[in-house]
């Protein structure tokens, strides 16, 4: 059998499995299973019918979707990240399901070796190293002073350049002040507090505030009054943010 007839076998069986009489759960299942046995044959075609396709496994927003294509076809896209990416930059998927797809390689990469990630951020491209690092994020790693130094070398640009003008009710860049925390100690994230920048400012108290919190078990708590006066009220409202969502 040729790769045009495999292709076209697979997209009659994905189209017979959403008029087969199933309960959701398991027809769900069963088109879970075939993307995968298509994706290994035919990745492009594959995600074209995840991004295109009615599927009971379909989600109603961008972030659902990428999550659940790097979800199912995880392995495959790490796998096969060259040929994918390859597809991503010849418009395969159109604008809009490239960002997606590409998103989806990068949380896929993050899941099988968040390393290679972060070994790689000083050559991403600006739009894929905030996907990068939310893809670092959902991977539950750990070795947050190894991201961090990722990112301050990047390019030589200042750790501050990098974190300049993040939105902190973003949940990404929560999540990012969270790898901060994690990444400076104190004395690091009150020199950095002073810069000239105040959404850098505002991101390293919420860090700050995360990691007075974290260890409050070995270390005094954070006095606010010992911050420059400025940074008081935003520093108490952060530290009560984390207090109660811990």
């Amino acid at each position: 059998m040729t790769q045009e007839q495999r292709s076209l076998e697979f997209q009659k069986q994905w189209a017979d499995l959403a008029n087969q009489n199933k309960k959701a759960y398991s027809r769900v299942a069963a088109q879970r299973e075939l993307l995968v046995r298509w994706a290994n044959r035919d990745i492009d075609a594959a995600l074209h019918a995840m991004l295109n396709q009615p599927w009971d496994g379909g989600s109603h927003s961008d972030q659902d979707l990428e999550l659940a294509l790097s979800d199912i076809l995880g392995k495959e896209l790490a796998e096969q990240e060259a040929r994918v990416l390859e597809s991503v930059e010849a418009g395969e998927f159109g604008i809009l399901g490239g960002s997606l797809v590409r998103k989806a390689v990068l949380i896929a990469l993050a899941r099988e070796s968040p390393e290679s990630i972060i070994d790689r951020i000083g050559s991403l491209g600006e739009r894929d190293v905030a996907a990068a690092l939310s893809a670092i994020s959902l991977s539950s790693y750990q070795d947050f002073r190894r991201l961090f130094d990722g990112l301050s070398a990047r390019s030589s640009i200042p750790v501050e350049a990098l974190l300049d003008g993040l939105d902190r009710s973003d949940p990404f860049n929560r999540s990012l002040s969270a790898m901060t925390a994690g990444a400076l100690n104190r004395n690091e994230m009150l020199s950095l507090i002073s810069s000239e920048r105040p959404e850098v400012s505002r991101l390293l108290i919420e860090s700050l505030a995360m990691h007075s919190h974290w260890h409050s078990d070995e270390l005094p708590l954070i006095d606010a009054e010992s911050l420059p006066p400025e940074f008081k009220t935003t520093y108490q409202e952060s530290f009560e943010r984390v207090t109660k969502e811990k």
